[in-house]
């Protein structure tokens, strides 16, 4: 019965001028979803909304959005074509991406794992980008439909409400100064109270340039943000903290653009995973 019905819709679909035949040879023709996140990632991978659109991503940004679609979005829906993603797949996508359906953690090779982590904003942050993914597929395809535009899941983050008391914040000042003196890197200490200091991203603070410090006005001017240039005004106690920095710099000749340069090579100290959990645990 199944199949007679099939059939009498597919007659149905001749005698209405629709060329059944044609439309599977353009299914078998169309790219799969790990196909166009291929293509996404080689000709994508730019902002397309607001006063920054068709900016390129910045390189942390383009690396966790791909990491992103290909540990949880190409292992769950990877073989579907794109015309045949239904809002129905993107809401069991993020169910599945919150249940920690593909978390992992994998040794890949020496010293070096994939740790793949679930959960509901982990799903938000991927179904995004998967949004993105159909609106640069649309840019070439305007009579494909973005499937994310009609499911029912929750697409934007919590707003963040909780904010450091002034005696969390001592707790955090005095478990700085314990893990500096149990021989923490006093370049991780230093950011992370900068981080204190200025309410500033991570990066912002760890990759700060000596020229983008403004002390005399009480400024950081950063050339090239998530946003893009940015201007923060800055309290007395980050002012200190920034001339003692850049007084030990100079005393030391480092001929580094970094306040904080990397032990090794030319870029900027990236090791503050490594001390803040013991912060935290001292706080």
């Amino acid at each position: 019965p199944e199949a007679r019905a099939m059939a009498k819709d597919l007659l149905a679909d001749v005698r209405r001028g629709k060329d059944p035949a044609a439309d599977v040879a353009a299914m078998r023709g169309e790219m799969t979803v790990s196909q166009a996140i291929d293509f996404y990632e080689k000709d994508g991978c730019v902002i397309l909304r607001g006063k920054r659109q068709g900016e390129p991503l910045k390189e942390r940004n383009r690396r966790y959005t791909m990491d992103g679609l290909r540990h949880h979005v190409v292992p769950l829906i990877g073989k579907l074509r794109i015309s045949e993603v239904t809002p129905g797949d993107i809401v069991r996508l993020v169910k599945d991406i919150t249940n920690g359906k593909t978390a992992k953690d994998e040794k890949v090779g020496y010293r070096k794992r994939i740790v793949v982590k679930g959960g509901d904003g982990a799903a938000r942050k991927v179904v995004r980008n998967l949004s993105a993914v159909y609106s640069f597929l649309q840019q070439h395809d305007r009579k494909l439909d973005n499937p994310v535009d009609g499911a029912s899941v929750r697409k934007t983050d919590n707003k963040r409400t909780r904010f450091l008391l002034p005696a969390e914040v001592e707790r955090i000042g005095a478990a700085l100064r314990q893990v500096k003196d149990e021989g923490a890197n006093a370049k991780a200490v230093n950011i992370m109270l900068g981080w204190a200091l200025t309410g500033c991203r991570r990066d912002e603070i760890a990759g700060i340039k000596k020229v983008e410090i403004d002390c005399e006005r009480g400024l950081l001017d950063f050339a090239d943000t998530k946003t893009g240039r940015s201007i923060r005004p800055i309290g007395s106690a980050a002012v200190a903290l920034f001339q003692l920095l850049l007084k030990n710099a100079e005393d030391e000749g480092c001929e580094s653009p970094y306040l904080f340069p990397a032990e090794r090579g030319d870029g900027f100290y990236t090791g503050t995973k490594k001390v803040w959990p013991a912060v935290i645990k001292a706080a």
